[in-house]
């Protein structure tokens, strides 16, 4: 397993702290951020194997679409 994704409707995809707790460290993990059923914005977080927010780091994402993982309001 290369990594997992979930949704934050309504709110910035950040990496909580029960993402944290929840994770596979290691592993790529996509938030993705939804208003109104339509995509916003894309991050990808891995943890160590701490499972703690000071083990997180963010990762370089790049979308077939050529966009950098926002997806500007119409």
């Amino acid at each position: 397993i290369a990594g997992f994704y979930h949704s934050h409707p309504g709110r910035a995809p950040y990496f909580s702290i029960r993402d944290v707790e929840e994770c596979w460290p290691g592993c790529a993990n996509i938030v993705l951020a939804v208003e109104k059923g339509r995509f916003r914005e894309a991050r990808a977080y891995a943890s160590d194997a701490t499972r703690t927010l000071a083990g997180v780091r963010e990762l370089s994402i790049f979308l077939t679409s050529g966009r950098s993982g926002k997806n500007p309001a119409p």
